[in-house]
């Protein structure tokens, strides 16, 4: 008999006898795919669903080669008689005696009474094939973990009926771990918890329900859950939770920089009154506050009462493309109302952000056959989703650290500025001259020639009493001295005037290295809030709330953001996203984890993601190689490479005006797939980038 197990690992055998793993990842995947679905297919379906990318007949020969291997592994333990293959067909014999789990557990949910229901749920001892993260397998996890969900639910139900509370609540507890953005499960959980006489654990449900909600779809909970928790007295003990942050001002004044907040300003008016200039772009050094410049416009840009969103280019190698787009874009859909049910271009969006699906109830197209194809309907939906949020009034999208985004985003950016001069929007981008980015340089320069780009805005290190001010505002105590030599030692560098000024507070030498200034910070953080230093540290990009909740555990993030020195690493006053002050302070953050917490780290991080509906599967394999997982990675890779090649892959930078953007495709497919074979070619984080003055040299050299 062939038994197979295929939630968790796959693991089969025949008669007793162990299958071993069968040689090449997608033959592997093709071997889960028939157990699954046992019985014939068509083999021109098998070769388009493995293969898409390959014309048909080298996909119809990579599928002989794949049944090949299965059949050669199935003979080592005499059970080739399970493939059954003709010219036209393949698959496992529907005939011969078999016992797989996946098949149990759809016959147990058929059947419907609590005992079939509860041998269900325990045989899901984990996400379907975990060790095998194809495309098809990511949509399978999804589907039998909302179906187990369901099942939970609905033995929750049978053991409320029966007066057993406790087990009740326990159901409705695994129903929310496993689909935690369906309503139904959070009230049933609040609601027995509390008949149950347990009301601070029906307390902490609300408000990880209300956290969850707000995070990932930018909604409150329903009024019923609402109801439950005023009657559970969450409005007389409130407590942040890691909800949606609305944008406001950020919290300390903008210093030595009101010439350039007028520029830039100067720039929105002139795009909100129909002006030719739809593009701008702020440049200097690391730490010199581009950022600073940027938040504080969209800070009263959102004030007035227009739209912003905005979306920060990766500190990764090998990251998932258009990764800025897809945070300007989920911002921007959760800030929306639904577009008309006969637009289309809402069905091609979702590919790209799946939140698109959660607030407009509009589920993905299948992608088109061609990559040329699937790239322009992306770029146009893109486009097309812009127009539709700025319908209404201006739009004001921030690009920050515009020169580590990917070359699928630089594309979309020179293709929508064909598009600028149609639409009721500024895009804005902040940027390093270091290290050079040939793709962004191209792009820039088309959209300077269409003319619809504004005069480039360098932002020059601070004047002395600037300086004096910031160091002042961090350490009011800080003796006059030493303000001064923050002032001569810093060298027109905010961020390191700031980090100087607290060490030296802290009688710390000021140039013992960025490394030495975050040891004291780091030293007094809860052991909460060092936790998420530490993930954010290793994440190497800002987290979303929800992200951050998963990683860390609702309540946990919550203590952690109370935390009275967390603020002095990561900057939570701009937007719904937990990141550094400052990329530096990341790195040196880096720098100070031993090897074997970052690994953990980063495995934790690894697994997390991997859970979630928004997945990168470039982004899990990066952080499964830095684990130490080789094996995983390359497998989440050979994904990441088959995503990549049908969004961002051979993707030409086409620019506005006189075409200087033509540069040839795009590598991101080719470079995910030349990662999977080069796994460790990929630089690691903690590299301190950009070119401070002495202040930042002597730094440097300390390390």
């Amino acid at each position: 008999m062939l038994r197979a197990r295929l939630f968790g690992a796959l693991s089969a055998e025949v008669d007793g006898r162990s299958v071993p793993a069968v040689p090449g990842f997608k033959a592997r995947s093709l071997f889960a795919y028939l157990l699954v679905h046992p019985g014939p297919h068509p083999r021109v379906r098998l070769a388009g669903l493995f293969w898409p990318d390959l014309p048909d007949t080298r996909a119809r020969g990579s599928l002989r080669v794949a049944l090949f291997a299965l059949r050669r592994t199935l003979e080592g333990v005499h059970g080739a008689g399970y493939l059954v293959t003709d010219r036209i067909s393949a698959g496992i014999a529907a005939d011969l005696p078999r016992d797989i789990d996946v098949e149990r557990f759809d016959e147990l949910l058929a059947g419907g009474d609590p005992a079939a229901l509860a041998e269900a749920a325990a045989l899901h001892r984990g996400p379907l094939l975990s060790d095998l993260p194809d495309e098809w397998v990511l949509a399978a996890q999804d589907d039998y973990r909302l179906r187990v969900a369901g099942a939970c639910e609905r033995l929750g139900d049978h053991a409320e009926e029966a007066g057993d509370l406790a087990a009740a609540a326990e159901w409705a507890r695994r129903a929310v771990g496993f689909e935690p953005l369906r309503e139904s499960g959070h009230r049933a959980l609040i609601s027995r918890l509390s008949e149950a006489g347990r009301p601070a654990e029906a307390l902490a449900a609300y408000r990880k329900c209300t956290a969850v909600l707000s995070a990932e779809l930018g909604v409150e909970p329903s009024a019923e859950i609402q109801e439950l928790g005023r009657r559970l007295g969450s409005a007389d003990r409130p407590r942040p939770a890691p909800v949606r942050m609305a944008r406001r001002r950020p919290v300390s004044p903008l210093v030595g920089r009101a010439r350039e907040l007028g520029i830039v300003r100067g720039w929105w008016r002139a795009a909100a009154d129909g002006g030719p200039h739809r593009f701008g772009l702020v440049a200097g050094e690391a730490g010199i506050g581009k950022t600073r410049l940027v938040a504080e416009l969209a800070a009263s840009v959102g004030a007035a009462g227009s739209r912003q969103a905005m979306g920060t280019g990766l500190e990764l190698s090998g990251g998932p493309p258009f990764a800025p787009w897809s945070e300007v874009l989920r911002e921007l859909v959760r800030q929306c109302p639904a577009p008309p049910q006969d637009a289309e271009w809402p069905a091609v969006l979702a590919r790209l952000v799946p939140v698109v699906t959660a607030r407009w109830g509009r589920p993905a197209c299948p992608p088109s056959p061609a990559p040329e194809l699937e790239r322009a309907r992306l770029f146009e939906a893109v486009a097309e989703s812009l127009a539709w949020c700025s319908r209404d009034r201006p739009l004001l999208i921030v690009l920050d650290d515009l020169h580590l985004a990917d070359a699928a985003s630089i594309a979309l950016l020179a293709y929508l500025g064909r598009r600028l001069p149609e639409l009721r929007a500024l895009i804005v981008g902040a940027r390093r001259p270091v290290p050079a980015n040939p793709r962004l340089d191209a792009t820039v320069e088309g959209l300077d020639r269409g003319g619809v780009m504004a005069a480039e805005l360098l932002l020059n290190p601070l004047p002395a009493k600037a300086v004096r001010a910031i160091a002042v505002g961090a350490v009011p105590a800080l003796r006059a001295a030493d303000v001064e030599r923050v002032v001569s030692g810093s060298d027109g560098n905010p961020l390191l005037a700031r980090q100087m000024a607290r060490a030296v507070s802290q009688g710390e030498e000021p140039f013992e290295g960025l490394r030495r200034m975050v040891r004291a910070p780091l030293g007094r953080l809860s052991p909460a809030a060092r936790l998420l230093v530490d993930l954010a540290t290793a994440a190497a990009r800002p987290l979303g709330l929800a992200e951050a909740a998963d990683l860390v555990g609702a309540d946990m993030l919550a203590d952690a953001l109370d935390g009275e020195f967390v603020g002095e690493l990561l900057d939570l006053s701009g937007d719904d996203r937990i990141r550094f002050a400052h990329s530096l302070l990341r790195d040196a953050c880096y720098q100070e984890l031993p090897g074997a917490r970052r690994a953990r780290l980063h495995a934790r991080i690894a697994e997390t993601f991997a859970r979630r509906p928004d997945r990168s599967a470039a982004e899990v394999a990066r952080h499964h190689r830095l684990a130490g997982d080789r094996a995983a990675a390359g497998a989440y890779l050979m994904v990441a490479a088959a995503v990549a090649g049908g969004a961002g892959r051979r993707c030409r930078t086409v620019a506005g005006g006189g075409g200087a953007g033509r540069r040839g495709p795009c590598q991101r497919g080719r470079g995910l797939a030349d990662a999977g074979r080069h796994r460790g070619v990929a630089r690691q984080p903690g590299r301190v980038g950009g070119r401070l003055r002495p202040g930042l040299r002597a730094a440097r050299g300390a390390r």
